[in-house]
């Protein structure tokens, strides 16, 4: 007696697509997002480190303009609006360049783990330029 032939199945992270958050891209004024607590303000100080690099992010900003939406979502203590997620640099950019409305992706997390690990992957993540990347 001859057996029916099996199917392997796919590992399930290729055979099914993974939750994505929802996004939308909207213009939405720099005022109505709030912007966490970063103990990291200091470096942009006048005589802080990180004043080179925020310079030229703004330079950049005023040639091409914003290559990038901030990431922000609904702000679940309801006022302002939005509260950022990611893009420190590019809402301090902008605030600096006395910009009223910026383009944001507003990303909508499950449950508040989602958001701070978002958060925390974005600060993790990122990366300075390398010497040869930034010619």
């Amino acid at each position: 007696m001859e057996s029916a032939p099996t199917q392997e199945a796919e590992p399930p992270s290729l055979s099914q697509p993974q939750p994505q958050p929802t996004m939308d891209y909207i213009l939405v004024k720099l005022t109505d997002i709030k912007v966490p607590h970063l103990p990291r303000l200091d470096p942009y100080h006048v005589d802080g480190p990180g004043i080179a690099a925020l310079n030229a992010l703004e330079a950049s900003i005023q040639e091409v303009g914003l290559l990038n939406a901030l990431t922000v979502r609904k702000n679940p203590e309801g006022e302002p609006p939005f509260e950022l997620v990611a893009g420190f640099h590019r809402y301090l950019a902008m605030q600096r360049l006395k910009k009223t409305e910026v383009l944001v992706s507003v990303v909508v997390y499950t449950n508040d783990l989602e958001y701070e690990l978002a958060r925390e992957m974005e600060n993790l993540c990122r990366r300075d330029l390398s010497a040869l990347e930034a010619v």
